[in-house]
């Protein structure tokens, strides 16, 4: 299904010299969420000065795109590759995120539930020709 305009706002592109790397979610004002196995060890030394985060758009050409230097990146201390337990990773932005309708924290549930409907979301770096 395509994605209508600001229907994840949470959605975050994480780039690398300009190139998507992986998906990422908002959640506050200074820091993204996203998978440690985005940044193998020989990458995260490279990673520190050449990530963004894009945001604000579903697509790379939106005139709406924001993008944010990265200023830190911290690997849960628990992540042991190729194991993905603790396969989790913060990113704290080197300016704050402001709030709208296009960009904004993802929404959890205060208490623990049963979900019996979830979404997820992609970045399509290389959609087909006439999509």
């Amino acid at each position: 299904l395509q994605v209508q305009d600001g229907e994840f706002p949470w959605q975050v592109s994480i780039q690398m010299s300009g190139k998507h790397l992986c998906g990422g979610s908002i959640i506050h004002r200074w820091w993204v969420l996203t998978a440690a196995h985005c940044f193998p060890r020989t990458l995260l030394e490279m990673a520190e000065v050449n990530v963004t985060v894009a945001m604000g758009a579903k697509t790379f050409k939106d005139v709406r795109l924001e993008r944010k230097q990265v200023q830190k990146i911290i690997i849960h201390k628990d992540y042991r590759p190729p194991k993905l337990d603790s396969d989790l990773s913060l990113l704290l932005l080197a300016t704050p995120v402001e709030f709208s309708d296009f960009k904004r924290p993802v929404c959890l549930q205060e208490k623990e539930m049963e979900w019996d409907r979830c979404w997820t979301a992609e970045w399509i770096t290389n959609p087909r020709k006439g999509m």
